[in-house]
């Protein structure tokens, strides 16, 4: 009676309609829900953007225009400052070899980026990312404690005859739905060595020359009469602040003209980035 039961057609028909469904329908039910449907759509759902009166004051002001200066303040990060210092201190001879090996390329390639982060260590770039300044603003900003996807220390000097790159461009990066970098500078930024621009309350403002509002980061926009169509905010500073910017809004590095400068960046993003965590 029992192997009668389990063969009537009632059973075959559930057993195949299961199968149909595992077979053609998930599947299909998948592709729309991954290439369909914008993925923020989805994220938005498992981390709620904070409403305007949970926000901190700093994030506010990121929300607001995307950017946030600061001075770091607490005797534990400065400490750590002081460490990153003597660290760039020590490795002076390798930077300088560097430069030498930057300038005597011919013919110069790029804008003369090199990254350095393996010169320092590790556990002082970690300390200030996790710094309480830093942390604070970027969790109520994000609603969320933020994953550090990227520590990177970079070099950047001038060579006659170099070319721009890309980064030299107005563009938009694309690392994640919640993406907030801090650009803490090692040595002076001027008007002269390649300072970080951007381009104030442009997250949210999007120019028809763009070809596409969701930009990747290799979606660079050459035209730089975009320069004019937002305010431009220019980060010179001296060691010891910082610069949160969400780099959603449009920014580049500005060429350089003179001389060199050294900047720890770091970057922070929801615990599932569309770009893997490089740490």
């Amino acid at each position: 009676m029992t192997n009668f039961i389990a063969n009537t057609p009632l059973k075959t028909t559930k057993r195949v309609f299961i199968h149909i469904v595992n077979k053609s329908i998930v599947p299909l039910l998948s592709f729309f829900v991954r290439y369909l449907i914008p993925r923020e759509c989805f994220y938005n759902i498992f981390y709620p953007w904070p409403r305007p009166h949970e926000l901190s004051h700093d994030a506010h002001n990121i929300h607001s225009t995307g950017i946030h200066y600061g001075l770091f303040l607490n005797s534990p990060t400065l400490s750590l400052l002081q460490d990153l210092n003597s660290q760039l201190i020590r490795v002076d001879n390798e930077i300088n070899l560097i430069i030498y090996q930057i300038c005597s390329s011919s013919p110069p390639r790029g804008n003369l980026h090199r990254e350095i982060t393996s010169l320092f260590e590790k556990s002082t770039l970690l300390g200030i990312a996790h710094s309480q300044e830093l942390q604070e603003i970027v969790s109520s900003f994000f609603g969320f404690s933020p994953t550090i996807r990227t520590l990177e220390v970079w070099l950047t000097t001038y060579v006659e005859g170099s070319t721009l790159e890309g980064t030299n461009y107005f563009h938009r990066d694309g690392d994640d739905f919640r993406l907030l970098k801090c650009f803490i500078p090692l040595t002076e930024i001027t008007d002269m060595n390649g300072p970080f621009e951007y381009l104030l309350n442009s997250v949210w403002q999007f120019s028809p020359n763009e070809p596409f509002r969701d930009l990747s980061q290799h979606d660079l926009i050459k035209n730089d009469r975009l320069f004019f169509e937002y305010r431009a905010f220019t980060f010179t500073a001296q060691p010891g602040c910082f610069l949160l910017a969400n780099t959603k809004g449009l920014h580049r590095a500005r060429p350089i003209l003179s001389g060199s400068r050294i900047m720890f960046s770091i970057s922070f993003t929801s615990p599932t980035p569309y770009e893997r965590v490089l740490l």
